[in-house]
C-alpha cells in the first residue's frame, strides 16, 4: 500500500489536514537540525577561530589580537557575496526601498 492510494481514501479535508500535517513536522524537524547545526558551529568555530588568538579565561582575557577584528569583516564579506551570487533578488535594503517606494508612490 503506497502513500498515494492512503491519501485517496481519506476524505478530501483529513487528507489535506494530514499533509499539512506531515509538512509542517519535516520543516519542523529540519528547522530544529538546522538550529542545532548552528549552535553546534557557532560553538566550535569560537573555540577553533577566536581561541588560537586570544584565551577566553584566565589573565590573558585583555590581550587583544588584531586578527579578531577580521573575523568578522570576513565573516560578512562572505555573507554578503553568498548573497550577491546566489539570490541578487535580495539585494538592497529594506528601508531605503520603502522610502522609496512610499515616495514614488509604487
Amino acid at each position: 500500500m503506497n502513500a498515494k492510494s492512503l491519501f485517496t481514501r481519506v476524505p478530501k479535508p483529513a487528507a489535506r489536514w494530514t499533509r499539512l500535517f506531515v509538512i509542517g513536522a519535516l520543516v519542523g524537524a529540519l528547522g530544529g537540525l538546522a538550529a542545532a547545526g548552528l549552535d553546534w558551529g557557532l560553538h566550535h568555530g569560537a573555540k577553533l577561530l577566536i581561541g588560537r588568538f586570544s584565551h577566553v579565561s584566565g589573565p590573558g582575557v585583555l590581550h587583544f589580537h588584531w586578527a579578531i577584528l577580521l573575523l568578522p569583516a570576513a565573516a560578512g564579506l562572505a555573507s554578503g557575496l553568498l548573497v550577491r551570487l546566489l539570490c541578487p533578488e535580495a539585494l538592497g535594503h529594506g528601508t531605503d526601498v520603502r522610502t522609496r517606494a512610499f515616495h514614488v508612490q509604487d
